[in-house]
């Protein structure tokens, strides 16, 4: 049975906390049930001696000067009101052999509140009954795969090995060290030329976990009890010394020229290809390799994300045809030979991603414009062989890829937004496909920017339902993964990988758009680079400051 409310504490070094910090506990404020009752942190202590010159030189000092350079927003520091009125406990720790315990005393202090979790922004590594104090245990962050990283600090080994991705759990503390029972994990991009934006995404995002896992428990979504540890042989990593920040530094600038290179010199050239394999096969079987690639466009435009239109006895392609001189995408209907035609009302926005479905007989196009801030349903007109405007389903919100489909008589977006479009799996639901539509309760259900982003239909194939997603670790778009759904309603969300599927040569750089066509064929995209001029001059000019408008 699940707990009707979950009392927190927190254990501070201080009455402050970091940015990412105060985000999370005040998150943690807003799901109905949950008090915070106390703060716990240490008595006031001697300062340390002061360490020669020498010392410091020798030791990390020019971490510890880049790190205050780079002025992470998510580490700044402050005393929210909230705070400076929470209970305290000042607790006299004992430090053994690398490890804190409490007292009797200060246990049964912290027992006198009654706290259900302890949610740790403070103290070193802790051990003993502490563990146990209360009733859910210590919520313990690690912002780094603990499969590969552990120690720290966040993010920055995986950019001198030049790792595309960094990890991050939210877990439960245990006497094994790095041996906590995994509450929540999640994926996320690394930008190898930035630190502080890696740093300040990794934070600003995981600080919404300690509420999502919150709201899971009261819901009866999550049994702690069911939570597992994760086994880990990965080495220990340390604060980078200073010959190690040199190499650091010197990597730092090398990904920083390739970035601007590849930006100002590579363009993405997306195509459409027509697969003779019906969409329910490729579970089972993956892509057929042999593709049928519509006509290849100028190094300035390129064609993407199709779906399947029919009208009559016409079969059409729907795609967004992106051009490089406007830097904007539209819609385009375009036949098996590559004849193209506008199908959408003009805007003054960029569109993607035209997602059709068809209910009680007529067909609807939902194309992404996450400039206008909403997404807008357009229904198919026969006498004009086009869509007008119908509906506006989500307000207030820059959607990304969103992908309508029934099941169990409940209708279900799956989509990101603009802010997060690489990472963050969000669900809406409703029972009609026009709405109104609700937000799942636990937004957003996935973090991984290895498959979180919607990459085509979700599909029914004997008895399953099937989720293909992008894989923008390596690259944007760079390959489809499929999911099975597990289970889907209002509070829960689970799927299952199933299979990968790999982009088809000659566009072998990416694939990110799997949809059927006609029952027996399936319709992907491909990306391979070239050069742009339109690109090159684009880019070079909003580096300049001479873009207009």
């Amino acid at each position: 049975m699940a707990p009707k409310e979950m009392r927190v504490g927190l254990l501070l070094n201080g009455l402050y906390l970091q940015a990412w910090q105060v985000r999370a506990v005040e998150e943690l404020q807003t799901v109905s049930g949950v008090q915070v009752v106390v703060g716990i942190l240490p008595v006031e202590s001697n300062p340390s001696p002061a360490r020669s010159f020498w010392s410091k030189l020798n030791a990390t000092v020019l971490y510890r000067w880049y790190l205050k350079r780079l002025h992470i927003k998510q580490l700044c520091e402050s005393t929210p009101e909230w705070l400076q009125k929470l209970p305290l406990i000042r607790v006299q720790a004992v430090e053994q052999k690398g490890s804190t315990f409490f007292s009797e005393n200060d246990l049964n202090a912290i027992r006198a509140h009654k706290p259900d979790v302890l949610l740790r922004f403070g103290f070193n590594i802790l051990r003993g009954e502490v563990l146990h104090v209360a009733p859910f245990g210590i919520w313990s962050f690690h912002h780094g795969d603990e499969q590969f990283y552990r120690g720290g600090p966040p993010a920055f080994w995986e950019i001198l090995h030049g790792k595309k991705v960094v990890g991050s759990i939210l877990q439960r503390l245990t006497e094994k060290l790095d041996g906590g029972i995994v509450l929540k994990k999640g994926h996320f991009p690394v930008t190898l030329h930035s630190l502080s934006e890696t740093h300040n995404r990794l934070l600003e995002h995981t600080a919404l976990w300690p509420a999502q896992v919150a709201r899971d428990v009261l819901n009866g979504v999550l049994n702690l009890n069911d939570c597992k540890s994760a086994p880990t042989e990965a080495p220990v990593y340390r604060f980078p010394r200073n010959f190690t920040m040199v190499l650091w530094l010197l990597k730092s600038v090398k990904y920083r020229l390739l970035f601007h290179w590849n930006d100002l010199f590579k363009a993405e050239q997306w195509n459409v290809a027509v697969l003779n394999q019906a969409v329910a096969d490729i579970p089972e079987k993956g892509l057929y390799t042999e593709a049928q690639w519509l006509p290849e466009q100028s190094a300035n435009d390129f064609r993407a994300d199709a779906f399947g239109l029919h009208h009559g006895e016409e079969k059409l392609i729907l795609c967004e045809a992106y051009n490089y001189e406007s830097g904007r995408g539209e819609i385009l209907a375009v036949n098996e030979q590559g004849e193209a035609r506008k199908v959408l009302p003009d805007s003054n926005h960029h569109r993607s991603y035209p997602f059709v479905f068809r209910f009680k007989g007529d067909t609807y196009c939902m194309p992404e414009c996450f400039e206008s801030n909403r997404l807008d349903v357009f229904k198919w007109n026969p006498a004009q062989r086009g869509f007008s405007f119908f509906k506006t389903l989500l307000h207030d919100i820059r959607v990304i890829d969103a992908t309508l489909c029934e099941i169990s008589g409940r209708w279900w977006i799956f989509c990101t937004r603009r802010e997060r479009s690489n990472y963050a799996l969000e669900l809406f639901h409703a029972d009609h496909p026009m709405g109104p539509f609700e937000a799942h309760t636990n937004n957003p259900v996935k973090w991984d920017v290895r498959s979180s982003r919607p990459a085509g239909n979700v599909f029914e194939a004997n008895d399953h339902w099937y989720r293909p997603a992008q894989d923008c670790s390596a690259t944007y778009g760079g390959r489809i993964v499929l999911f099975e759904i597990l289970e889907i309603s209002e509070k829960a969300y689970a799927e299952r990988e199933v299979r990968v599927l790999n982009p088809i040569k000659p566009y072998g750089e990416g694939i990110h758009t799997l949809a059927d066509y006609d029952g027996t064929r399936t319709i992907i995209d491909g990306k391979r680079y070239r050069f742009s001029r339109a690109k090159f001059w684009r880019r070079l000019k909003s580096r300049l400051g001479m873009a207009s408008g």
